[in-house]
């Protein structure tokens, strides 16, 4: 027996179903590699706008609207395992790094940060409210679309790739130079730029801009705080 949603729809109110190969966003059934590969490229394409934040519509066009956690987790879990791998010979009688306390910590400080932004983001205009309703992808030039939790979540962990990538360049120089003064030196000098200056200044562009002069500060101080005592840390146990 047929019934009327079995009758072909004739007439002007026949009704055209897509065309679109909807196997094609099917992703439970493609190869494991297809799945990494993929969520490879695009951990690489938020990290260019990341490392280099040009553009604010950039950073929220790329890394916001298409935001995920697994760079920052993979981030957040190299920065632990870097400060807790320690030379049993060098660290014997000191305190080391736990892996999991440094791990949660790091979330923890970084849920804190992106909820102090939340509290401080300035309202937006009824015009440039407008402007967002009718088009998404069309943004002001002066101030950045409302970000959820979890797009500053993401935001936040991306800009930990910059302590990671200076964790990475101590450890290549421990090897090169071992525990030399050069050694030591070039430490220090990589932990000030990539631990601490480098990741403040990228995430005031990326983020400033939305906020008033009066609340600068306290938009500016949770960041240089966090970034302060991640240095310290890392500085102590890598």
């Amino acid at each position: 027996m047929m019934n009327s949603s079995d009758t072909p729809a004739t007439g002007s109110n026949q009704i055209t179903m897509p065309t679109n190969n909807i196997g094609s966003w099917d992703t439970l059934d493609e190869p494991i590699w297809n799945t990494i590969h993929r969520d490879l490229f695009n951990i690489y394409s938020k990290l260019k706008y990341v490392l280099l934040p040009v553009s604010e519509n950039d950073i929220y066009l790329n890394v916001c609207k298409n935001w995920d956690l697994w760079g920052p987790f993979i981030f957040y879990a190299f920065i632990a395992f870097a400060t807790n791998s320690c030379n049993p010979e060098i660290c014997a009688g000191y305190h080391q790094s736990n892996f999991s306390s440094t791990f949660v910590l790091m979330w923890i400080a970084n849920f804190i940060i992106s909820m102090n932004y939340k509290f401080l983001l300035r309202n937006l205009t009824k015009s440039e409210q407008t402007s967002f309703n009718n088009d998404l992808n069309q943004l002001p030039t002066k101030r950045l679309r409302p970000m959820s939790l979890f797009q500053l979540l993401c935001l936040f962990g991306y800009s930990m790739a910059i302590p990671s990538i200076g964790i990475f360049s101590i450890k290549i120089s421990s090897l090169l130079f071992g525990s030399s003064f050069l050694f030591v030196y070039e430490k220090f000098l990589i932990i000030v730029v990539f631990c601490l200056i480098y990741p403040i200044m990228s995430c005031a562009r990326m983020l400033s801009t939305n906020i008033s002069n009066e609340k600068y500060f306290l938009f500016m101080y949770p960041i240089f705080l966090f970034f302060f005592i991640l240095s310290l840390y890392i500085h102590t146990f890598v």
